[in-house]
Protein backbone atom coordinates (compact mmCIF):
# COMPACT_ATOMS: atom_id res chain seq x y z
CA UNK A 1 0.00 0.00 0.00
CA UNK A 2 1.20 3.50 -0.87
CA UNK A 3 0.10 6.82 0.59
CA UNK A 4 0.58 10.15 -1.18
CA UNK A 5 0.25 13.77 -0.07
CA UNK A 6 2.59 15.47 -2.60
CA UNK A 7 -0.36 16.45 -4.75
CA UNK A 8 -3.98 15.39 -4.15
CA UNK A 9 -4.26 12.88 -1.29
CA UNK A 10 -4.16 9.31 -2.59
CA UNK A 11 -4.02 5.74 -1.37
CA UNK A 12 -2.82 3.19 -3.93
CA UNK A 13 -2.95 -0.60 -3.80
CA UNK A 14 -0.89 -2.35 -6.47
CA UNK A 15 -0.72 0.97 -8.31
CA UNK A 16 -4.52 1.45 -8.28
CA UNK A 17 -5.90 4.56 -6.54
CA UNK A 18 -8.71 3.92 -4.05
CA UNK A 19 -11.82 6.10 -3.77
CA UNK A 20 -11.40 8.06 -0.54
CA UNK A 21 -14.85 9.59 -0.17
CA UNK A 22 -15.77 13.21 0.50
CA UNK A 23 -13.59 16.16 1.58
CA UNK A 24 -13.91 15.63 5.35
CA UNK A 25 -12.99 11.96 5.09
CA UNK A 26 -9.98 12.73 2.87
CA UNK A 27 -9.01 15.53 5.28
CA UNK A 28 -9.12 13.07 8.20
CA UNK A 29 -6.83 10.70 6.31
CA UNK A 30 -4.44 13.56 5.53
CA UNK A 31 -4.31 14.57 9.21
CA UNK A 32 -3.46 11.03 10.24
CA UNK A 33 -0.83 10.73 7.48
CA UNK A 34 0.83 14.01 8.45
CA UNK A 35 1.02 12.67 12.02
CA UNK A 36 1.77 9.08 11.02
CA UNK A 37 2.70 6.59 13.70
CA UNK A 38 1.61 9.06 16.38
CA UNK A 39 -1.59 9.27 18.41
CA UNK A 40 -3.80 12.19 17.34
CA UNK A 41 -6.48 13.12 19.86
CA UNK A 42 -10.14 13.28 18.92
CA UNK A 43 -10.31 16.90 20.10
CA UNK A 44 -7.49 17.89 17.77
CA UNK A 45 -9.08 16.05 14.85
CA UNK A 46 -12.43 17.78 15.44
CA UNK A 47 -10.82 21.21 15.79
CA UNK A 48 -8.85 20.69 12.57
CA UNK A 49 -11.81 19.41 10.58
CA UNK A 50 -14.59 21.70 11.86
CA UNK A 51 -12.89 24.56 13.68
CA UNK A 52 -13.91 26.15 16.96
CA UNK A 53 -17.60 26.05 16.09
CA UNK A 54 -17.88 22.32 15.52
CA UNK A 55 -21.49 21.11 15.21
CA UNK A 56 -22.98 18.84 17.84
CA UNK A 57 -22.85 16.02 15.30
CA UNK A 58 -19.04 16.28 14.90
CA UNK A 59 -18.29 13.43 17.35
CA UNK A 60 -20.63 11.06 15.56
CA UNK A 61 -19.38 12.14 12.12
CA UNK A 62 -15.77 11.52 13.19
CA UNK A 63 -16.65 7.97 14.24
CA UNK A 64 -18.24 7.39 10.83
CA UNK A 65 -15.22 8.68 8.90
CA UNK A 66 -12.79 6.59 10.97
CA UNK A 67 -14.89 3.48 10.39
CA UNK A 68 -14.97 4.06 6.62
CA UNK A 69 -11.22 4.66 6.45
CA UNK A 70 -10.59 1.43 8.35
CA UNK A 71 -12.64 -0.35 5.72
CA UNK A 72 -10.43 1.14 2.98
CA UNK A 73 -6.94 0.73 4.43
CA UNK A 74 -7.50 -2.10 6.96
CA UNK A 75 -8.58 -2.06 10.57
CA UNK A 76 -5.03 -2.92 11.66
CA UNK A 77 -3.76 0.31 10.06
CA UNK A 78 -5.88 2.68 12.16
CA UNK A 79 -5.85 1.84 15.83
CA UNK A 80 -7.85 3.36 18.66
CA UNK A 81 -5.42 4.73 21.23
CA UNK A 82 -6.92 7.01 23.88
CA UNK A 83 -7.34 9.90 23.57
CA UNK A 84 -7.52 9.39 19.79
CA UNK A 85 -6.23 7.36 16.84
CA UNK A 86 -2.93 6.20 15.34
CA UNK A 87 -2.28 5.42 11.66
CA UNK A 88 0.51 2.91 11.02
CA UNK A 89 2.68 3.79 8.00
CA UNK A 90 5.71 1.67 7.15
CA UNK A 91 9.09 2.93 5.87
CA UNK A 92 8.81 4.24 2.33
CA UNK A 93 5.02 3.89 2.15
CA UNK A 94 4.43 7.68 2.22
CA UNK A 95 5.70 9.76 -0.72
CA UNK A 96 6.71 12.62 1.61
CA UNK A 97 9.07 10.25 3.49
CA UNK A 98 10.63 9.01 0.25
CA UNK A 99 11.05 12.60 -0.90
CA UNK A 100 12.87 13.60 2.30
CA UNK A 101 15.19 10.57 2.06
CA UNK A 102 16.10 11.37 -1.56
CA UNK A 103 16.56 15.04 -0.71
CA UNK A 104 19.08 14.21 2.00
CA UNK A 105 20.88 11.74 -0.28
CA UNK A 106 21.11 14.38 -2.98
CA UNK A 107 22.46 16.95 -0.56
CA UNK A 108 25.04 14.49 0.72
CA UNK A 109 26.19 13.73 -2.82
CA UNK A 110 26.51 17.44 -3.56
CA UNK A 111 28.53 17.99 -0.37
CA UNK A 112 30.83 15.16 -1.44
CA UNK A 113 31.39 16.83 -4.82
CA UNK A 114 29.42 14.27 -6.86
CA UNK A 115 27.19 16.67 -8.79
CA UNK A 116 25.98 14.01 -11.23
CA UNK A 117 24.70 11.77 -8.42
CA UNK A 118 23.20 14.78 -6.67
CA UNK A 119 21.31 15.77 -9.83
CA UNK A 120 19.99 12.23 -10.24
CA UNK A 121 18.80 11.89 -6.64
CA UNK A 122 17.22 15.34 -6.45
CA UNK A 123 15.47 14.92 -9.80
CA UNK A 124 14.03 11.61 -8.60
CA UNK A 125 12.82 13.30 -5.42
CA UNK A 126 11.11 16.08 -7.36
CA UNK A 127 9.46 13.56 -9.71
CA UNK A 128 7.41 12.32 -6.74
CA UNK A 129 5.42 15.55 -6.78
CA UNK A 130 2.11 15.52 -8.68
CA UNK A 131 1.22 19.16 -8.01
CA UNK A 132 0.88 21.28 -4.91
CA UNK A 133 0.85 19.26 -1.70
CA UNK A 134 -2.66 18.44 -0.42
CA UNK A 135 -4.01 20.09 -3.55
CA UNK A 136 -7.53 18.72 -3.08
CA UNK A 137 -7.82 20.03 0.50
CA UNK A 138 -6.99 23.71 0.03
CA UNK A 139 -10.32 24.75 1.60
CA UNK A 140 -9.40 22.99 4.86
CA UNK A 141 -7.72 25.40 7.35
CA UNK A 142 -5.05 22.94 8.51
CA UNK A 143 -4.06 22.06 4.93
CA UNK A 144 -2.82 25.54 3.94
CA UNK A 145 -0.10 25.59 6.60
CA UNK A 146 1.02 22.03 5.89
CA UNK A 147 1.00 22.65 2.15
CA UNK A 148 3.25 25.69 2.58
CA UNK A 149 5.65 23.71 4.74
CA UNK A 150 5.91 20.94 2.17
CA UNK A 151 6.20 23.45 -0.69
CA UNK A 152 9.18 25.04 1.06
CA UNK A 153 10.90 21.63 1.07
CA UNK A 154 10.14 21.26 -2.62
CA UNK A 155 11.74 24.60 -3.47
CA UNK A 156 14.80 23.69 -1.41
CA UNK A 157 15.13 20.53 -3.49
CA UNK A 158 14.74 22.53 -6.71
CA UNK A 159 17.46 24.96 -5.63
CA UNK A 160 19.78 22.10 -4.70
CA UNK A 161 19.16 20.31 -8.01
CA UNK A 162 19.82 23.48 -10.01
CA UNK A 163 23.00 24.10 -8.02
CA UNK A 164 24.17 20.60 -8.93
CA UNK A 165 23.39 21.16 -12.62
CA UNK A 166 25.25 24.48 -12.55
CA UNK A 167 28.24 22.64 -11.09
CA UNK A 168 28.03 20.43 -14.20
CA UNK A 169 28.32 23.64 -16.29
CA UNK A 170 24.64 23.87 -17.22
CA UNK A 171 23.40 27.32 -18.20
CA UNK A 172 21.12 28.20 -21.09
CA UNK A 173 18.90 25.12 -20.64
CA UNK A 174 17.96 26.27 -17.13
CA UNK A 175 16.86 29.80 -18.02
CA UNK A 176 13.20 29.11 -18.75
CA UNK A 177 12.65 27.07 -15.58
CA UNK A 178 14.46 29.64 -13.45
CA UNK A 179 12.48 32.54 -14.90
CA UNK A 180 9.26 30.78 -13.86
CA UNK A 181 10.64 30.02 -10.39
CA UNK A 182 11.85 33.58 -9.81
CA UNK A 183 8.45 34.88 -10.87
CA UNK A 184 6.75 32.54 -8.38
CA UNK A 185 9.27 33.26 -5.58
CA UNK A 186 10.42 36.85 -6.20
CA UNK A 187 12.39 37.26 -2.95
CA UNK A 188 14.43 34.03 -3.00
CA UNK A 189 17.95 35.26 -3.70
CA UNK A 190 19.33 31.80 -4.34
CA UNK A 191 16.98 31.36 -7.31
CA UNK A 192 17.78 34.84 -8.61
CA UNK A 193 21.52 34.18 -8.40
CA UNK A 194 21.04 30.92 -10.29
CA UNK A 195 19.06 32.77 -12.98
CA UNK A 196 21.75 35.44 -13.30
CA UNK A 197 24.47 32.83 -13.73
CA UNK A 198 22.42 30.83 -16.24
CA UNK A 199 21.71 33.96 -18.31
CA UNK A 200 25.38 34.90 -18.23
CA UNK A 201 26.46 31.46 -19.41
CA UNK A 202 23.89 31.73 -22.19
CA UNK A 203 25.67 34.86 -23.46
CA UNK A 204 22.91 37.12 -22.09
CA UNK A 205 24.96 39.28 -19.75
CA UNK A 206 22.73 42.33 -20.12
CA UNK A 207 19.65 40.34 -19.09
CA UNK A 208 21.49 38.88 -16.10
CA UNK A 209 22.37 42.37 -14.90
CA UNK A 210 18.85 43.65 -15.62
CA UNK A 211 17.39 40.83 -13.49
CA UNK A 212 19.62 41.92 -10.62
CA UNK A 213 18.67 45.58 -10.95
CA UNK A 214 14.95 44.76 -11.07
CA UNK A 215 15.32 42.68 -7.90
CA UNK A 216 17.32 45.40 -6.16
CA UNK A 217 14.61 47.98 -6.86
CA UNK A 218 11.81 45.64 -5.79
CA UNK A 219 13.60 44.75 -2.58
CA UNK A 220 14.18 48.42 -1.74
CA UNK A 221 10.65 49.53 -2.66
CA UNK A 222 8.74 46.74 -0.90
CA UNK A 223 10.98 45.80 2.03
CA UNK A 224 13.46 48.65 2.38
CA UNK A 225 16.38 46.21 2.09
CA UNK A 226 19.49 45.77 -0.05
CA UNK A 227 20.56 42.56 -1.82
CA UNK A 228 22.89 40.27 0.10
CA UNK A 229 26.64 40.64 -0.18
CA UNK A 230 26.75 37.33 -2.08
CA UNK A 231 24.32 38.57 -4.74
CA UNK A 232 26.17 41.89 -5.06
CA UNK A 233 29.42 39.98 -5.50
CA UNK A 234 27.84 37.88 -8.27
CA UNK A 235 26.74 41.04 -10.09
CA UNK A 236 30.29 42.39 -9.84
CA UNK A 237 31.76 39.14 -11.18
CA UNK A 238 29.36 39.16 -14.13
CA UNK A 239 30.31 42.75 -14.93
CA UNK A 240 33.98 41.78 -14.81
CA UNK A 241 33.51 38.58 -16.87
CA UNK A 242 34.99 36.44 -14.11
CA UNK A 243 36.36 33.33 -15.83
CA UNK A 244 35.40 31.20 -12.83
CA UNK A 245 31.73 31.74 -13.68
CA UNK A 246 32.08 29.58 -16.76
CA UNK A 247 31.90 32.49 -19.17
CA UNK A 248 30.56 31.90 -22.68
CA UNK A 249 32.89 32.00 -25.67
CA UNK A 250 34.30 35.41 -26.47
CA UNK A 251 32.01 35.92 -29.44
CA UNK A 252 29.01 35.45 -27.15
CA UNK A 253 30.08 38.07 -24.62
CA UNK A 254 27.28 40.24 -25.92
CA UNK A 255 23.99 38.88 -27.09
CA UNK A 256 23.51 38.89 -30.85
CA UNK A 257 21.47 41.75 -32.34
CA UNK A 258 17.77 41.46 -31.56
CA UNK A 259 16.18 43.34 -34.39
CA UNK A 260 12.49 43.55 -35.19
CA UNK A 261 10.33 45.86 -37.27
CA UNK A 262 13.19 46.92 -39.59
CA UNK A 263 11.97 49.78 -41.76
CA UNK A 264 13.81 51.49 -44.60
CA UNK A 265 11.88 54.74 -44.67
CA UNK A 266 13.97 57.83 -45.30
CA UNK A 267 11.43 60.27 -43.89
CA UNK A 268 11.22 58.33 -40.60
CA UNK A 269 15.01 58.35 -40.30
CA UNK A 270 15.11 62.11 -40.81
CA UNK A 271 12.40 62.65 -38.21
CA UNK A 272 14.22 60.42 -35.74
CA UNK A 273 17.46 62.30 -36.28
CA UNK A 274 15.69 65.56 -35.52
CA UNK A 275 14.24 64.17 -32.28
CA UNK A 276 17.61 62.77 -31.24
CA UNK A 277 19.33 66.07 -31.92
CA UNK A 278 17.11 67.73 -29.34
CA UNK A 279 18.01 65.05 -26.79
CA UNK A 280 21.73 65.37 -27.40
CA UNK A 281 21.47 69.13 -26.82
CA UNK A 282 21.10 68.49 -23.08
CA UNK A 283 24.23 66.33 -22.65
CA UNK A 284 27.63 67.49 -21.43
CA UNK A 285 30.81 65.82 -22.71
CA UNK A 286 34.16 66.47 -21.03
CA UNK A 287 37.30 65.93 -23.08
CA UNK A 288 40.61 66.19 -21.26
CA UNK A 289 40.57 69.43 -19.29
CA UNK A 290 37.87 71.14 -21.38
CA UNK A 291 34.18 70.62 -21.60
CA UNK A 292 31.54 71.08 -24.24
CA UNK A 293 28.15 71.67 -22.70
CA UNK A 294 24.69 72.82 -23.65
CA UNK A 295 21.55 72.98 -21.59
CA UNK A 296 21.67 70.83 -18.42
CA UNK A 297 20.44 67.24 -18.76
CA UNK A 298 20.21 64.25 -16.44
CA UNK A 299 22.99 62.45 -18.31
CA UNK A 300 25.45 65.31 -17.87
CA UNK A 301 28.95 64.23 -16.96
CA UNK A 302 28.32 60.49 -17.29
CA UNK A 303 30.63 60.11 -20.30
CA UNK A 304 34.19 61.23 -19.59
CA UNK A 305 36.50 61.23 -22.57
CA UNK A 306 40.25 60.80 -22.61
CA UNK A 307 41.99 58.02 -24.49
CA UNK A 308 38.61 56.74 -25.62
CA UNK A 309 35.54 57.06 -23.39
CA UNK A 310 34.83 55.45 -20.05
CA UNK A 311 31.58 54.72 -18.30
CA UNK A 312 31.97 53.35 -14.79
CA UNK A 313 35.11 51.54 -15.80
CA UNK A 314 33.78 50.10 -19.09
CA UNK A 315 35.23 51.69 -22.20
CA UNK A 316 33.81 53.17 -25.36
CA UNK A 317 36.01 53.39 -28.44
CA UNK A 318 35.22 57.02 -29.16
CA UNK A 319 32.99 59.91 -28.17
CA UNK A 320 29.35 58.98 -28.78
CA UNK A 321 27.80 60.82 -31.73
CA UNK A 322 24.33 60.79 -30.18
CA UNK A 323 22.64 59.63 -27.01
CA UNK A 324 19.16 59.00 -25.64
CA UNK A 325 17.90 57.92 -22.24
CA UNK A 326 14.98 56.63 -20.24
CA UNK A 327 14.59 55.96 -16.52
CA UNK A 328 16.99 52.99 -16.47
CA UNK A 329 19.15 53.10 -19.58
CA UNK A 330 21.34 55.38 -21.69
CA UNK A 331 21.90 54.50 -25.34
CA UNK A 332 25.03 55.88 -27.03
CA UNK A 333 25.81 55.79 -30.76
CA UNK A 334 29.31 54.83 -31.95
CA UNK A 335 29.14 55.39 -35.73
CA UNK A 336 32.77 54.45 -36.44
CA UNK A 337 32.27 51.10 -34.72
CA UNK A 338 28.88 50.58 -36.38
CA UNK A 339 27.07 49.96 -33.12
CA UNK A 340 25.01 51.37 -30.29
CA UNK A 341 25.94 50.86 -26.65
CA UNK A 342 23.53 50.37 -23.76
CA UNK A 343 24.61 51.80 -20.39
CA UNK A 344 22.92 51.00 -17.08
CA UNK A 345 22.13 54.30 -15.35
CA UNK A 346 22.48 52.93 -11.82
CA UNK A 347 25.93 51.34 -12.23
CA UNK A 348 27.08 53.61 -15.11
CA UNK A 349 28.50 50.58 -16.85
CA UNK A 350 28.22 49.33 -20.40
CA UNK A 351 25.97 46.28 -20.30
CA UNK A 352 25.39 45.60 -24.01
CA UNK A 353 26.90 46.49 -27.39
CA UNK A 354 24.65 45.94 -30.40
CA UNK A 355 26.07 46.03 -33.92
CA UNK A 356 23.85 47.50 -36.66
CA UNK A 357 23.97 47.53 -40.41
CA UNK A 358 25.44 50.70 -41.90
CA UNK A 359 26.54 53.68 -39.84
CA UNK A 360 24.27 54.62 -36.93
CA UNK A 361 23.80 58.36 -36.54
CA UNK A 362 20.79 58.97 -34.31
CA UNK A 363 18.95 57.22 -31.47
CA UNK A 364 15.85 57.79 -29.39
CA UNK A 365 13.89 55.71 -26.90
CA UNK A 366 10.21 54.98 -26.42
CA UNK A 367 7.84 52.15 -25.72
CA UNK A 368 10.53 50.16 -23.93
CA UNK A 369 12.77 50.09 -27.01
CA UNK A 370 15.59 52.05 -28.64
CA UNK A 371 15.15 53.33 -32.20
CA UNK A 372 18.30 53.80 -34.28
CA UNK A 373 18.66 55.62 -37.61
CA UNK A 374 21.50 54.41 -39.88
CA UNK A 375 22.96 55.16 -43.29
CA UNK A 376 23.25 54.14 -46.07
CA UNK A 377 19.66 53.30 -46.88
CA UNK A 378 18.17 55.55 -44.18
CA UNK A 379 17.04 52.53 -42.17
CA UNK A 380 15.26 52.78 -38.84
CA UNK A 381 15.80 49.82 -36.52
CA UNK A 382 14.20 48.96 -33.21
CA UNK A 383 16.11 47.24 -30.40
CA UNK A 384 14.13 45.65 -27.53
Amino acid sequence: MEFAVLGPVEVRVDGRALSLGGPKQRALLALLLLNRNQVVSRDRLIDSLWGERAPASAQRSLDTYVSRLRGLVGSDRIERHPPGYLLHVGPGELDADRFEAMLEQGRAAAAAGDSAAATQQLSAALNLWRGRALADLESEPFAAEESERLEERRVLALEARIDAELELRAGEELVGELERLVSAHPFRERLLGQLMLSLYRAGRQAEALAAYQAYRRRLADELGLEPSSELRALERRILEHDSNLGAPDAWRTFAPPRWINRRRIATAALALAAVTASLVAGIELRTGGSSASTAPGSTAGIFELGNGSAVGGSSLDAAPAAMAEDARTIWAVEPDAGRVVRVDRASRRVVEKVFVGGTPGAVTVGGGAAWVASIPGASVDRID
